[in-house]
């Protein structure tokens, strides 16, 4: 259970930055 959570987060840390790169920021 606790290697899905952290995946998930991962996840939302990698698409967080996905979306700041594509800013330019």
């Amino acid at each position: 259970k606790g290697v899905i959570h952290k995946n998930q987060a991962a996840n939302r840390k990698s698409k967080l930055a996905r979306q700041v790169n594509k800013m330019g920021a």
